[in-house]
């Protein structure tokens, strides 16, 4: 297994995105704690993992509160001794015009994408920069890369997300620390189909969900339901931790 001994922790780890590639984490061999502020889809997803013959623990917390991700952090390190890959899944939108949308919406919105990858990436390098590696997974939207209407908040926090990503790759390259984030697009999730019921249609064929690794980033296609964000790949990419390009919705590593 090319994940055994290594531990990751994955936000939103209860449903979606996040649900398959904690799946398929587990399946490489790494322990995995899922994060989420829904309690039964992250005990649900947990337990699915160790009926697997997966390791899996569950962690119910807000990615929005240093103290709920600060905990989160110790009780990962004191089950498993140890944070190898972060996976920052968790995000929310809203579809509203720039005008209709409140004050309060925009701070929930930024404070989940943004805020929540700040808080559990703050969290997790001091222990990868004692291990002198680790790997950060940021996951961003091919609306991250581009505008649109009526997604304001959404867009200009996966803008964001982008840009955290760019600077922290940056700083800890020297410690072994990788730091990438993908873009994917349309993806046939719960939250797709809560914001536009009956939209999830344009999801097949037209999509893709990129698959990020430990050393490499590679592209995979989505079908009709989301796919993981898996962490395999060749030593080539090791000592590379900044960014090259961005294409096909995803921002990639030499």
């Amino acid at each position: 297994m090319r994940l055994e001994q290594k531990v990751a922790l994955v936000t939103g780890g209860g449903r979606g995105i996040g649900r398959e590639t904690s799946v398929l984490l587990a399946s490489e061999g790494a322990k995995v704690a899922l994060f989420a502020d829904d309690e039964r889809e992250v005990e649900e997803t947990a337990d699915f993992i160790r009926k697997q013959g997966g390791e899996a623990i569950a962690i119910f917390g807000d990615v929005r509160s240093e103290n709920s991700v600060n905990a989160a952090a110790q009780t990962v390190l004191d089950a498993f001794g140890r944070i190898d890959i972060l996976v920052n899944n968790a995000g929310v939108m809203i579809i509203k015009p720039f005008l209709e949308m409140t004050v309060s919406e925009w701070d929930w919105i930024h404070d989940v994408n943004l805020r929540g990858v700040y808080l559990f990436s703050r969290a997790v390098i001091p222990h990868m920069v004692n291990q002198q590696s680790g790997v950060i997974v940021n996951v961003s939207s091919i609306w991250g890369t581009k505008g649109g209407p009526n997604r304001s908040a959404y867009i200009s926090s996966k803008f964001a997300v982008i840009g955290l990503t760019r600077a922290l790759a940056e700083e800890y390259r020297s410690a072994n620390i990788r730091v990438n984030a993908v873009c994917p697009g349309p993806v046939r999730t719960k939250m797709m189909e809560d914001l536009a019921p009956g939209a999830t249609r344009f999801c097949s064929g037209n999509s893709l969900v990129k698959t990020t690794t430990i050393r490499k980033l590679s592209s995979l296609p989505a079908p009709v339901k989301p796919r993981p964000i898996s962490t395999t790949g060749s030593e080539r990419t090791r000592k590379a931790s900044w960014w090259r390009t961005c294409r096909s919705g995803s921002i990639r590593t030499p």
